[in-house]
């Protein structure tokens, strides 16, 4: 397990195993999941995300895949620079 230093709280996981079984099975952003808490991000050996709480509480799953509007987005950044003549 190795501590992710620096991370977008928009960050989405696709938990297979949780301390509440609502959590499971759906997408769910670090920022929904920490709702104004501190949160720790690991990234697991299996590549798996996992996000605990100072309380204990925890997330643990995949990355969710970029939807296709993010895509979109990212694919429209120019370098910077590219613009100037």
């Amino acid at each position: 397990m190795k501590l992710v230093p620096f991370f977008s709280d928009r960050i989405t996981l696709i938990p297979h195993t949780a301390t509440h079984a609502h959590h499971i099975g759906r997408e769910l952003t670090v920022q929904a999941f920490a709702d104004d808490s501190g949160v720790s991000l690991y990234k697991l050996i299996n590549g798996d995300l996992l996000a605990r709480l100072p309380s204990g509480t925890f997330i643990e799953g995949p990355e969710a895949p970029f939807s296709d509007d993010v895509i979109e987005q990212i694919n429209a950044i120019k370098p910077y620079g590219s613009d100037k003549q």
